[in-house]
C-alpha cells in the first residue's frame, strides 16, 4: 500500500525539515506531494508550483489531483511523524476499514494532545487519511479553513464514517501562532450554508464554537472509535477541558428524577 503524503508549504526551511522527518520515520512505500512557491527536488517528491499561495485547503485539493498512492495523507509543515507511524496507520486503517461497508476516513492524532475536533457533533480529523479511489478530499471552495470539517461531513453524509486513528503526530516546537486569515468569517459562512440544512437543525452557527467543539473523546460515548452525536445539546455541554461526560450527565439527571419522584 503506497502512501501519498500531501504537504502544502510556504516556508522552505520548515518544508525541508518535514521531508527529512518523513524519510527517517517512514518504512512503507510513499510519495510526498509538495505544493509550494519554492522548488522542491528530491527522491519520492512531486513538486507542484504555486506562484501565489491561496491557502492550505486549496493546496491540499491541488496536491490530491497529482497523487498516485493508495491512501491520501494530509500533512503540514509545522508537524512531524513519530518513527513507525506508517505501520500503525496501515494496521489500524486496514483492520477498521473492513468493518465499514461505506466510505471510511481516519484521522491522525497528536501525541501530546487528547483533544479532537467535532462539528455538529460529528468527529472530524485534523489530519485525515482516506483512499484516493474514493474521490473525496478537500474542496477548493475553502481557502484555508473548514476544509477538514467539510471533508468529514461529506463522508458522514454518504453514510460513511470518520474514526480516530493512531497518535503519531508531533507539533514542531518552532511553530508560531498564526494570524486568522481575513476571509475566516466568509469561509465559516460558506460552511454553515452548505451543512446547516443537513446536520445543523437546532444548532446555532453565529460563532465558531457554537458548532465546532474540541473535546476529550474519552469523556463521550464513542461507537467504533468515533464521536457521532448530532444532538444540539452536545454544543451546550462545553466539555472542552474537563466538563462532565455524557454518562455522568445521564446519571445526574436520573438522580434528579429520583429525588422528584421519591422525595426524602
Amino acid at each position: 500500500m503506497k502512501l501519498s503524503i500531501l504537504l502544502p508549504s510556504i516556508r522552505e526551511l520548515a518544508c525541508r525539515r518535514v521531508l527529512d522527518n518523513i524519510a527517517q520515520a517512514t518504512r512503507a512505500p510513499y510519495e510526498v506531494v509538495v505544493v509550494s512557491p519554492f522548488p522542491v527536488i528530491g527522491p519520492r517528491v512531486i513538486w507542484v508550483k504555486e506562484d501565489t499561495p491561496t491557502g492550505s485547503a486549496r493546496a491540499q485539493a491541488v496536491a490530491a489531483k497529482v497523487a498516485t498512492g493508495d491512501l491520501l495523507v494530509a500533512m503540514a509543515d509545522d508537524r512531524s511523524f513519530v518513527a513507525g507511524w506508517d505501520v500503525l496507520l496501515r494496521e489500524q486503517f486496514l483492520k477498521r476499514e473492513l468493518r465499514r461497508d461505506r466510505i471510511f476516513c481516519m484521522g491522525l492524532r497528536h501525541v501530546r494532545s487528547r483533544l479532537v475536533g467535532t462539528v455538529f457533533g460529528f468527529y472530524y480529523p485534523y489530519f485525515p487519511v482516506i483512499r484516493r479511489s474514493v474521490g473525496i478530499w478537500y474542496d477548493p471552495i475553502f481557502r484555508a479553513n473548514f476544509g477538514d470539517c467539510d471533508l468529514a461531513l461529506t463522508v458522514w453524509s454518504t453514510g460513511g464514517a470518520c474514526e480516530l486513528g493512531p497518535s503519531v503526530l508531533e507539533v514542531d516546537p518552532s511553530d508560531a501562532v498564526r494570524a486568522v486569515p481575513d476571509d475566516y468569517e466568509e469561509e465559516m459562512r460558506k460552511f454553515a450554508l452548505r451543512w446547516s440544512p443537513i446536520f445543523g437543525a437546532g444548532w446555532p452557527t453565529a460563532k465558531l464554537r457554537d458548532f465546532n467543539i474540541d473535546v476529550d473523546p474519552d469523556r463521550f460515548l464513542r461507537a467504533r472509535h468515533t464521536i457521532e452525536s448530532n444532538w444540539p445539546g452536545f454544543a451546550r455541554l462545553r466539555a472542552v477541558r474537563g466538563g462532565p461526560s455524557i454518562p455522568a450527565l445521564v446519571r445526574r439527571s436520573m438522580r434528579g428524577i429520583g429525588r422528584r419522584l421519591f422525595p426524602a
